[in-house]
């Protein structure tokens, strides 16, 4: 039997229902999906996910002092209080090893809370592409969702690949001096790693 693939350029293109049952990867490459790899990949032990800020803060405050990091950002800037934003590069062995990230950004996790009725969420990148494909054989029905960029397409979402500065988000990184972050989650291939979420509890790790 060949396997179905849905290609969504945008999360409002589709309905969590059509997804159900299905193997979804979610695709924030600037920057939800590169920042998870870097902090899953730098000894974070699981990633929570949360819709808003607030939620972030109250469950960071269930959590033993010590154990956990607040990330995130809202406009591409870090969130007040919060001690690292969504630049990949600084979730680094020394700031999120064995600790838990709870996570809040503007477009991924919204993304990724679209996928809740799915039986396998992964989370794609290009700095895991070849892992994520390798991960998707074998499956028979794949969604490849993109989270875009405050409501409209991103050319590194939907591609995965091309020009990351002629994109949506690559451009609005660059208006706020986040160059660098471009760059990074343009490395292609650097881990060999897939995050996978759990939809029902909205949590990710490492398999």
């Amino acid at each position: 039997m060949n396997p179905t693939l849905n290609v969504y350029a945008l999360p409002t293109l589709v309905e969590p229902e059509e997804m159900a049952g299905g193997t979804v990867v979610v695709i924030d490459v600037l920057r939800a999906s590169t920042t998870i790899v870097h902090a899953l990949e730098a000894g974070a032990t699981e990633v929570i996910l949360c819709l808003e800020v607030e939620d972030a803060r109250a469950a960071a405050a269930e959590l033993p002092e010590g154990s956990v990091v607040l990330g995130g950002e809202r406009g591409g800037l870090p969130i007040d209080g919060f001690e690292l934003g969504n630049s990949p590069a600084d979730y680094t062995p020394d700031r999120v090893g064995g600790r838990t990230l709870v996570f809040t950004t503007s477009n991924g996790t919204r993304a990724m809370w679209r996928c809740r009725l799915a039986d396998r969420v992964l989370i794609g990148a290009f700095v895991n592409a070849s892992a994520v494909r390798d991960r998707m054989v074998g499956a028979e029905q794949i969604h490849l969702l993109c989270a875009g960029s405050w409501g409209e397409c991103s050319l590194d979402d939907t591609l995965l690949a091309g020009q990351l500065r002629e994109s949506v988000a690559g451009r609005r990184l660059a208006e706020i001096g986040m160059d660098d972050d471009v760059l990074t989650a343009a490395h292609i291939d650097r881990f060999p790693s897939v995050p996978e979420l759990d939809p029902r509890t909205f949590r990710i790790r490492l398999p």
